[in-house]
């Protein structure tokens, strides 16, 4: 995968994340996946950037330690909300 195509899902369900993760890879992305946000900010402060955060609505945590990072400030975050379903 080329660099800055990875999507970081931050999701407490690892079901969850698995099924966005494939979504993702179907939509030619690398899903990566972390289950909460002090741990979505470890990842972005250690890895390459991601090209978008995939974040549930209930991770305020992720949410407000991005904003008061320079470094993770700009890097974009889709806010998810709600629940999705798989097939059947």
């Amino acid at each position: 995968m080329e660099d800055g195509r990875t999507v970081l899902i931050v999701h407490d369900n690892s079901g969850l994340r698995e099924r966005l993760g494939r979504v993702v890879l179907d939509a030619g992305f690398a899903p990566d996946g972390v289950p909460c946000g002090s741990v979505a900010l470890e990842y972005l402060r250690r890895e390459e950037a991601p090209c978008l955060v995939l974040l549930v609505l209930s991770c305020r945590e992720f949410e407000e330690g991005q904003k008061v990072d320079p470094e993770l400030a700009d890097i974009p975050v889709l806010v998810l909300g709600g629940g999705v379903r798989g097939p059947g």
